[in-house]
């Protein structure tokens, strides 16, 4: 859901942003948002039974296979007792979330740190977008790579932001 905070913050904050680093997001700029018939299909199990989905999605589809079983328990715990009120539709609106004319708002640079997790991140798709867009990948993590990986995420973040605090050209 960071993705499109950041775009909207970064729309608010204008000329105080140097640059967006997502972390496991914007893998759906350049798509069209799905149709609310998917969406619907999407939230129902949420508003049926929220706690039990919310901690069988993040164990079973958020995390790799072996990952450390204690932290993805926890995270679907933690993630369980978010008011339902508030993260219902707040899960419907990162799914019907439309990057198109939001980041025609935003002229910093804008870049990704993803997992290899689910579908690849599609760069030719994005860049019709966003032409100077990419993603560093670490693979053999979950959507929670912060967590799963903090050496190597932590590593790539520092690369991400010496290079938006670089000069222009350099």
């Amino acid at each position: 859901m960071g993705g499109p905070v950041a775009i909207e913050a970064a729309r608010l904050l204008k000329d105080r942003v140097i640059g967006i680093i997502g972390v496991d997001t914007f893998r759906t700029i350049g798509s069209p948002p799905p149709p609310k018939p998917r969406v619907d299909a999407i939230v129902k199990p949420f508003e049926a039974d929220f706690i039990g989905h919310t901690r069988e999605l993040v164990t079973q589809h958020l995390f790799v296979p072996g990952s450390h079983t204690e932290l993805a328990n926890k995270v679907a715990y933690d993630m369980s007792l978010s008011p339902p009120r508030v993260a219902i539709p707040s899960l419907r609106a990162v799914l019907e979330y439309d990057f198109t004319g939001p980041l025609k708002d935003v002229a910093v640079p804008i870049v990704a740190i993803d997992s290899d997790l689910g579908e690849p991140v599609n760069e030719a798709r994005i860049r019709k977008v966003l032409p100077k867009f990419h993603a560093t990948i670490i693979t053999g993590v979950g959507h929670f790579l912060m967590m799963e990986d903090p050496a190597r995420f932590n590593a790539a973040l520092e690369t991400e932001i010496q290079a938006l605090r670089a000069p222009a050209g350099s």
